[in-house]
């Protein structure tokens, strides 16, 4: 799998979840880190590696305010890649 932006909760999804809407047509991503982000992305219709590719581009592409900080010892608010 490609290489996962953070999420704006400041950790780095190990995976993505995705859920088809309206058979397919659209799908449903959020990441395992904390279930309190997600995106919704056009899929046409695209099953197997495509869609997973898909889901990975919306998730990498989607914009994103500032970020917590994940260093332990710093409470800034920054835009982390």
């Amino acid at each position: 799998m490609s290489k996962l932006r953070k999420c704006p909760c400041g950790e780095t999804p190990g995976e993505l979840h995705i859920n088809d809407t309206l058979s397919g047509k659209w799908i449903d991503i959020m990441g395992d880190c904390c279930g309190e982000w997600s995106i919704e992305e056009r899929n046409n219709y695209a099953t197997g590696d495509e869609r997973i590719e898909n889901a990975i581009r919306a998730w990498n592409d989607a914009p994103r305010g500032d970020i917590k900080c994940s260093h332990p010892d710093c409470n800034c608010a920054i835009k982390c890649n």
